[in-house]
């Protein structure tokens, strides 16, 4: 985490870890469960997550950059790939 040059990079990597460490978890529960009932509520766990989580992301991502927390692309001034 501390590799990544910026604060939105870091967040994007947490989220992902976050988000796909859970789902993963859930789906090797769905595998061990014996009752229809039990996959049915690891199913709407798993969604619920999946929702929550990009939305907690996008508005920690908004609410940095309200405040103005500069991504880093933003910080440089000539970009590389430009034309001019």
């Amino acid at each position: 985490m501390l590799r990544f040059p910026d604060f939105y990079t870091r967040m994007h990597a947490a989220g992902v870890t976050d988000t796909l460490g859970a789902c993963l978890i859930l789906i090797g529960l769905m595998f061990c469960s014996t009752g229809f009932g039990v996959t049915i509520k690891l199913i709407l766990i798993l969604v619920f997550l999946l929702v929550s989580s990009a939305t907690s992301t996008h508005a920690l991502a908004k609410s940095a950059l309200t405040k103005g927390v500069q991504p880093l692309l933003a910080k440089k001034e000539k970009d590389h790939y430009s034309a001019d």
